[in-house]
C-alpha cells in the first residue's frame, strides 16, 4: 500500500477544506496534537468509540478519488465542462473549458492537490451547489 501521505491532500490543504465547508467522507485524516506531530491515519482502523472523538480532532485528508468535481458549470454565456491533463513537468492540470473561455485553470504536482485547489476555488465561487452523495448519506444516518 503506498503511504496515505503520498495519495491525500496536504495538512494546509485539509484545513483550508476544512475551514471552507468540505463535508465528504475520507478514508483517512490529519492527526495531531501537542505530543504528536501530524500524520495520516485510516479512520477504519479505529474501533467506533474512537472515531467520533477522533474526527473531532483530526481534518479531513481526502484522496483525489474523493474530491467530487461538477462535470460542467454554466455561466452567463456558455457552459464549461471538466477537463483534467497531465503536463511533461509532471504537474496536474484541471481547467473548466468552454468554447469562447476557460474557468478555474489549476496546476499543481499531484492530482489530489489540483482536484483539491478547484474544489476550493468553486466554492469560493458559490458554484458547489449540491452535497456529494457520501455527504447525504452521513447526514441521513444520524
Amino acid at each position: 500500500m503506498k503511504d496515505p501521505k503520498s495519495i491525500c491532500v496536504t495538512l494546509e490543504t485539509a484545513k483550508r477544506l476544512r475551514e471552507s465547508g468540505f463535508e465528504q467522507e475520507t478514508i483517512f485524516r490529519w492527526y495531531g496534537n501537542s505530543l504528536r506531530a501530524w500524520s495520516v491515519y485510516c479512520v477504519s482502523t479505529l474501533d467506533m468509540n474512537e472515531i467520533e472523538v477522533f474526527c473531532k480532532m483530526s481534518y479531513p485528508a481526502p484522496t483525489s478519488a474523493e474530491i467530487e468535481l461538477p462535470h460542467y458549470i454554466d455561466d452567463q454565456t456558455e457552459r464549461h465542462f471538466l477537463n483534467l491533463g497531465y503536463l511533461d513537468s509532471g504537474k496536474t492540470i484541471i481547467k473548466y473549458i468552454g468554447i469562447d473561455s476557460d474557468l478555474c485553470c489549476e496546476l499543481a504536482n499531484t492530482e489530489v492537490e489540483a482536484k483539491a485547489a478547484c474544489w476550493l476555488w468553486l466554492k469560493k465561487e458559490g458554484l458547489i451547489k449540491k452535497e456529494p452523495n457520501n455527504a447525504k448519506n452521513k447526514k441521513s444516518k444520524n
